[in-house]
């Protein structure tokens, strides 16, 4: 991705996601907080996926990040279940 156009998009992107997450942060409960990782899994890994399929026409790499978020939001979701094992 550094390497296509797409290096300026992606640094806003990730910069305007990460300054969401830390303004909402303070708000959130500690109950809530998983939900709240999903949603920065779901916003960072779907950006990094759209800019992939944007940006890098031959490659489906996107396949690879769209999968990974996948099992990134099961394993959250299902996190707590994990550790009472």
């Amino acid at each position: 991705m550094s390497e296509t156009s797409g290096k300026i998009v992606d640094r806003w992107g990730r910069g305007v996601i990460l300054v969401i997450i830390l303004c909402t942060f303070p708000s959130v409960s500690t109950n809530d907080m998983n939900w709240l990782l999903i949603l920065y899994l779901i916003l960072l890994l779907g950006f990094q996926s759209i800019l992939e399929w944007k940006y890098l026409k031959n490659s489906k790499q996107y396949v690879t990040t769209l999968i990974f978020l996948i099992l990134g939001v099961i394993i959250m979701y299902n996190i707590e279940y994990f550790f009472q094992l």
